[in-house]
């Protein structure tokens, strides 16, 4: 079994047994230097080389950011995006079961959307894989960019909202 750890799994203290492999990305390394005891965990599973920094190839990059634009998933940081890329990349370079560790719900929808496997540690974790809209409550105005955040109509701040799901996960 193979863990792709998000920062969750270094804030709540997430300890698998020493069955099982860890990699995470330099991303998330980044991402959880602030916080000064989940630093210290990383750090720990890196000189006990317990865990394996990886950098996914570029085309699983694409790949993920062809499906965030797609999905409108607008919340997801590089952190969380390289992470999804380094689950796809491992999924199609090793023969063992591929879990995201994450408690982040947007992170979730597009994982299940790229059919990959997840877990969360201290929320229930999503219920069904959601395609959003990015629009306007003023005007109306649909965005085209997920990353817009006002209205290039009318000034307002964007909101989104559920499209459609794409379908429904078992517990």
């Amino acid at each position: 079994m193979i863990y792709v750890l998000d920062a969750t799994a270094f804030i709540f203290g997430f300890i698998p047994s020493k069955n099982f492999q860890l990699y995470t990305t330099e991303e998330i390394i980044k991402e959880i230097q602030r916080n000064k005891l989940s630093k210290l965990k990383i750090d720990t599973l890196i000189s006990q080389g317990l865990i394996k920094i990886i950098s996914p190839p570029n085309y699983y990059e694409i790949k993920v950011e062809e499906k965030v634009s797609l999905l409108s998933e607008s919340k997801l940081s590089k952190a969380d995006k390289s992470i999804l890329a380094l689950s796809l990349f491992l999924k199609d370079t090793q023969k063992e079961k591929i879990t995201i560790i994450t408690d982040d719900y947007s992170l979730q929808n597009v994982a299940s959307a790229l059919g990959l496997e997840f877990k969360s540690l201290t929320v229930k974790g999503i219920t069904k894989s959601i395609e959003w809209i990015i629009y306007c409550p003023a005007c109306g105005r649909i965005a085209e960019n997920v990353k817009e955040n006002f209205c290039l109509i009318c000034g307002h701040r964007m909101k989104r909202k559920p499209k459609k799901v794409l379908h429904h996960i078992k517990a």
